[in-house]
């Protein structure tokens, strides 16, 4: 059985595996990184250290959206790194039986595929899961945009 971390982005529901999760806390204050690429907002400092920070909604393609006095970010080790990703909300912690977390459908098309590793079986449909390593990788060149589509996926 694993613990999986229930969050928004644009009113769409995705998980993270507590696996993969070091913390779940206030946004803070996020200081601008000069040249750095439009997902990420700049660096946050975090038990001592400068963490990037990198706006999730930017990097599956969905509306952009200021982040709020409430905004929260997920904290995960990526390859021996801290990387904060900015979510909108906190929905709560389930637990998945192995059977309930699948591969992806054929719903999620581009950059958001890429960004997901698996799929969550809940009783009002399907949410995508969090691949944080891709998800703190820098975007290829050449890709413009993260979801070309314009459109949020077809999970649910």
């Amino acid at each position: 059985m694993k613990l999986c971390l229930l969050f928004e982005l644009a009113d769409t529901v995705y998980a993270a595996d507590e696996a993969d999760l070091e913390r779940v806390e206030p946004l803070g204050v996020v200081t601008p990184a000069p040249g750095a690429p439009e997902e990420v907002l700049g660096v946050r400092l975090f038990q001592g250290k400068a963490i990037p920070i990198v706006d999730l909604r930017r990097r599956l393609g969905l509306p952009p959206k200021r982040p709020e006095a409430h905004s929260r970010m997920l904290v995960a080790r990526v390859g021996g790194r801290r990387v904060g990703f900015l979510i909108d909300k906190v929905r709560g912690l389930i637990r998945a039986d192995a059977g309930k977390i699948q591969p992806l459908p054929e719903g999620p098309t581009g950059q958001e595929r890429q960004l997901l590793k698996g799929a969550l079986v809940l009783d009002e449909g399907s949410v995508g899961i969090l691949n944080p390593a891709a998800a703190a990788a820098p975007r290829p060149a050449g890709a413009n945009s993260p979801n070309p589509s314009g459109r949020q996926s077809a999970f649910s």
